[in-house]
């Protein structure tokens, strides 16, 4: 009879080390003489025996272990440890990160080739910017991506040419394009809540100008090697989402294009496309300020 209380002792003991990883809300630690440990919750402990009860699917799981049979229990044991190992981004981060951005850009150099004036040309330095960026994270501080951000400017006005009395209608429609790899870092606080994030990248630039000079139509197109380089902060909101703001350094120098127009020969109408070197370099740097909308995840 003896003997088959200890072994049904053991069997329930047994149970419960198999069912103890799905008690995520078990909160005690208890440590058998066998060495193997069991997550539950304690009830209450009696002289010659621990009450005990284990949560499976909702449901209570009670039993009784006898004193002689555990080496030690800890209360508590698994409070910080089930915060750390949580499923959502308050607790083990996620693999994968990707975001939505826009927001509003200042250029810091000359957005255009034709030079028509400091006060119009100050205008084409302010626009807007859109963006898209994704990353997969080797672990919770680093990993590698993509990233794409599109530039556009529209701007009209009139100026008075350089010996000239009589004002001509202007105007610019820059757009410009830039995609590169990235490397990402991130950091999150002891809340759990709170990512930092910093990137760097080099790429490919587009630029195209759009222009008007007194009813002549031109375009100007070239491609150049650009970086970015950027911080964010992000504040997670539900388990895969996070709203974030940042700026970031853009920068680029475009030495050479191509001119586009029309003209007319022999009274026909011509294309024509000509080289375009631009003697000082185009300064296509400029600070972006962006709000974005982050989704990670760990499933795809």
């Amino acid at each position: 009879m003896k003997k088959r209380t200890v072994l049904y002792r053991a069997l329930v003991v047994a149970l419960f080390i198999i069912l103890s990883p799905f008690a995520l809300h078990a909160q005690d630690l208890i440590v058998m003489e066998t060495g193997d440990s069991l997550n539950c919750v304690i009830q209450r402990v009696e002289d010659k025996f621990v009450r005990i009860y284990v949560v499976r699917d909702g449901e209570k799981f009670p039993s009784t272990i006898a004193r002689p049979q555990i080496t030690s229990m800890k209360f508590g044991y698994y409070k910080e440890e089930k915060e750390d190992t949580s499923t959502s981004i308050f607790g083990r981060m996620k693999r994968w990160r990707v975001a939505a951005r826009g927001g509003y850009s200042l250029g810091v150099g000359d957005m255009t080739t034709m030079k028509r004036g400091s006060k119009y040309e100050s205008s084409l330095n302010n626009g807007y910017h859109l963006g898209v960026d994704g990353a997969y994270f080797f672990n919770n501080y680093f990993g590698v991506g993509a990233r794409f951000n599109y530039y556009k400017n529209n701007h009209e006005g009139s100026i008075i040419p350089t010996g000239e009395a009589t004002p001509i209608a202007v105007s610019n429609n820059i757009n410009a394009l830039y995609i590169a790899p990235q490397a990402m870092a991130r950091f999150r606080d002891k809340t759990k809540k709170n990512v930092y994030t910093a990137y760097l990248s080099v790429g490919y630039f587009d630029y195209l100008d759009e222009m008007i000079d007194d009813d002549k139509t031109f375009k100007i197109k070239g491609g150049l090697v650009g970086g970015d380089i950027g911080l964010g902060y992000e504040r997670a909101f539900t388990n895969n989402l996070a709203l974030g703001a940042g700026f970031s350094y853009l920068f680029g120098r475009l030495e050479s294009a191509k001119k586009s127009y029309w003209t007319e020969e022999a009274g026909r109408k011509k294309y024509v496309t000509e080289d375009l070197y631009i003697p000082s370099a185009l300064n296509l740097s400029r600070l972006n300020f962006s709000l974005y909308l982050v989704f990670n995840s760990s499933n795809w």
